[in-house]
């Protein structure tokens, strides 16, 4: 199969170079693959050892717990962004209970946010 970016290409080629050598592939991921429901696939390129470690930010953690909590996400930009709204409050704030706890009993904020029912 062909890219039309032939960096892409280059890329596909380091990771599989990085694999062949026993070397991490770190994906570092902002929120909207969650959000936009591409976990199964980032999934399976752990599954298939292409990916060893993912690195996001507040934004996918966010979203990972909202899709497992609640089977959605409350992000809508276009409305709520104008009034300075975002994103679930309540379930935002239970998140970040968790992770404070977790730090207390130093604990990974991963474990911490997925053993939580």
């Amino acid at each position: 199969m062909r890219w039309a970016d032939p960096l892409f290409t280059d890329q596909i080629a380091a990771i599989f170079t990085a694999r062949r050598h026993n070397a991490p592939v770190i994906a570092m991921l902002g929120g909207h693959p969650i959000k936009l429901g591409l976990s199964r696939y980032i999934i399976d390129l752990i599954e298939r050892g292409l990916i060893t470690h993912i690195a996001t930010n507040g934004a996918g953690i966010i979203h990972d717990f909202e899709l497992a909590l609640i089977g959605g996400t409350s992000e809508d930009v276009a409305r709520w962004i104008n009034v300075g709204q975002f994103g679930l409050w309540q379930e935002t704030s239970r998140l970040n209970d968790i992770i404070s706890e977790a730090a207390k009993c130093n604990e990974g904020l991963g474990e911490a946010v997925g053993r939580v029912p």
